[in-house]
């Protein structure tokens, strides 16, 4: 059987831990070894780890409080020696067919060049009721995969072709470890699978609001969601251009250099903001997103 090092960060997960731990390691056809990173839990998320280790095959360490994008790329740059990774998220459920689902159609690509995979995911409440099922409108341009996300971490698995392209620059700053792992793919020109079936139970939380509840929200809410999630993340985006630029410039199409340097640019003056936001090769989606990314690229807020 193949193996597979699965990636997770923790923080404070003792409520669903024991559940996802168990889908992990009966996953089919597959050997899965764990590695965990504890970002700084204070409950017993620690001690289910540990009452783990006596059973699979887990390492794990405790860490300064990052954040799971920068928890989960420390993970990344301290892993190496497998030929297949995956990404976890600590309070969700695997089918048992999700790893060798994903190894399979792997294998079909060349199994030498960097590829990446991702899915569905089935979104469900905390008792794992089904609720939704998560959203792919289309494998992302790279242009657009600068601007908004569209593949979740927590489905991922990829090659060690494609981890060494990951780990040759790890960013200081980032908004989120998935955003930045597909732009990074899609960029260097890495072979990308995306599945519309779903292999995983992506579970909320009581006050999580997003798939199915998300639709349900009014318009209102969503805008007032949106302005003070963009204040938090004020610059992230423009933070992730800049790494992207420092570490794959050399190694994207003529057509993306392109469209990186002009994202790049865009605070210069009035003009360089127009171009961004006319820009039909970035295409945010709704009309709403439209009007939220002129607002960041107008504030400078992106």
């Amino acid at each position: 059987m193949e193996k597979v090092l699965v990636l997770m960060s923790t923080y404070n997960g003792e409520s669903y831990l024991d559940e996802q731990l168990n889908s992990i390691f009966n996953q089919e056809g597959v050997d899965v070894d764990l590695y965990i990173r504890d970002d700084g839990s204070t409950d017993k998320t620690l001690d289910i780890i540990r009452n783990w280790q006596k059973k699979g095959n887990i390492n794990f360490y405790q860490g300064e409080n990052l954040r799971p994008a920068k928890s989960f790329m420390n993970l990344i740059s301290n892993s190496g020696g497998y030929k297949y990774y995956a990404l976890s998220d600590q309070d969700d459920f695997w089918k048992k067919n999700k790893l060798i689902t994903a190894l399979s159609a792997i294998k079909e690509k060349n199994n030498t060049e960097p590829t990446l995979y991702y899915s569905m995911s089935t979104i469900t409440d905390e008792k794992l009721q089904k609720l939704d099922k998560s959203d792919i409108e289309k494998k992302y341009t790279f242009a657009e995969s600068l601007v908004r996300n569209n593949a979740q971490g927590a489905t991922m698995v990829f090659n060690d072709s494609m981890i060494e392209l990951i780990k040759s620059h790890i960013p200081l700053q980032l908004d989120m470890h998935d955003s930045w792992i597909y732009s990074v793919a899609k960029g260097v020109g890495a072979n990308i699978i995306y599945d519309y079936d779903s292999y995983m139970y992506y579970r909320q939380h009581n006050n999580n609001v997003i798939g199915k509840g998300e639709k349900d929200v009014g318009l209102f809410k969503k805008i007032k969601r949106k302005l003070t999630l963009t204040h938090e993340n004020k610059g992230l985006r423009y933070e992730n251009v800049i790494e992207m630029y420092k570490g794959y410039y050399n190694f994207m199409s003529p057509q993306d250099k392109k469209v990186l340097l002009k994202v790049l640019n865009y605070k210069k003056n009035i003009i360089t903001k127009i171009m961004v936001v006319t820009d039909t090769d970035i295409n945010t989606g709704s009309i709403l997103r439209k009007i939220s990314f002129a607002y960041d690229i107008f504030f400078e807020l992106f």
